[in-house]
């Protein structure tokens, strides 16, 4: 007899999804019927405790978390969260209709949320502490689309995150122990792009201060170029530019900056060119040397491949635009097509 599929609700209707709390239980089982570790190697625990907020406010800001923290306190029916971040944290006048939601909040989603950071500090305990070599957290809700307020500024929804709890774990290891952590590495393998992961660790970590340099350097040349032009152009982008780090820091300037070597490291699908299909989340095309982050966009199977360029057709229209200009190409011999002598040092004039 076919297994269905697990159900979950979604306001009036109910549909098929994969991010269901079957997920934790399968997984599981699989470990542990197939056994595929021996029983002095692999210890199978749930003993842990609620992250306290203070410590997913290492990552988040404050007005998001206490938004949160009592949303969970006076739900008591299973209410679309993007629409609710957007109107109390976003603070945007159009927000998403409860009928498109994806992402929802019940009476149990805070105390899953915190008990999936509280999961990952205290792996992060148990592996400073020696008594384990590595761990592997099975949790949900996930976390890798929240970001420092929990949606993104251009994000169109919440991805069923509502606490980012690998970049928390991150930033709770520098913060606790700075002694024996000094360098994270956050490796994402996703169909998504961990955009949230991308927006904490870019307000939250300081970038290494050689790439920063080497950019405020290179941005102070750029200024310098445009500046005695005075034009309109010049200016606008001296001010894009001088907003470039100050967005970032002003952003961060009420929450700590860490100091730590973090990479960041996503391999995604990517489609939101003009024209294509918008593949959520839109982002993660470019990576940013400055903060460590690697982003490895990935070209989905849908994209119709572009045919390879013709060498025989490329040939003849380099061909006939050398043509069309004197001392290239058929008028290097320093003679016009119609043989008026030209300059003769190879230059059509």
């Amino acid at each position: 007899k076919k297994k269905k599929k697990p159900l979950i609700q979604t306001g009036r209707r109910r549909i098929y999804h994969q991010e269901s709390p079957e997920r934790i239980s399968t997984a599981l089982s699989v470990l542990q019927t197939y056994k595929a570790f021996a029983p002095y190697e692999v210890e199978f625990s749930s003993d842990f405790e609620l992250a306290p907020a203070e410590v997913v406010k290492y990552a988040h800001a404050k007005d998001y978390v206490d938004m949160v923290m009592s949303l969970g306190s006076r739900v008591s029916d299973t209410v679309p969260f993007t629409p609710l971040v957007q109107k109390a944290v976003m603070q945007v006048s159009r927000v998403k209709p409860a009928s498109a939601c994806d992402t929802l909040f019940s009476p149990g989603s805070l105390n899953a949320a915190l008990r999936a950071v509280g999961a990952v500090t205290h792996a992060i305990d148990r592996l400073v502490a020696g008594t384990c070599k590595n761990a592997f957290c099975l949790v949900r809700p996930p976390g890798h689309h929240a970001g420092v307020k929990g949606l993104l500024k251009q994000g169109k929804s919440c991805g069923f995150c509502i606490f980012n709890s690998v970049a928390i774990g991150c930033l709770y290891a520098l913060q606790k122990y700075p002694d024996d952590i000094k360098r994270v590495a956050i490796v994402d393998l996703d169909v998504h792009h961990g955009n949230g992961t991308q927006d904490i660790l870019k307000h939250r970590i300081l970038p290494p201060q050689r790439e920063y340099q080497r950019h405020r350097r290179h941005r102070h040349h750029q200024r310098e170029k445009t500046a005695p032009s005075f034009s309109a152009s010049s200016s606008s982008f001296s001010a894009s530019s001088s907003s470039s780090f100050s967005a970032s820091s002003s952003a961060s300037s009420s929450s700590p900056r860490f100091a730590g070597d973090v990479l960041f490291a996503s391999v995604h699908l990517f489609s939101n060119q003009p024209g294509q299909y918008h593949f959520y989340p839109g982002t993660g095309q470019r990576s940013s040397l400055v903060h460590n982050h690697i982003n490895i966009p990935i070209n989905p199977l849908w994209h119709k491949p572009q045919a390879p360029p013709n060498p025989k057709r490329i040939s003849a229209r380099k061909a006939n635009s050398a043509g069309n200009h004197p001392g290239i190409g058929a008028g290097s011999n320093g003679h016009s097509r119609n043989n008026t002598p030209r300059n003769r040092n190879g230059g059509g004039g």
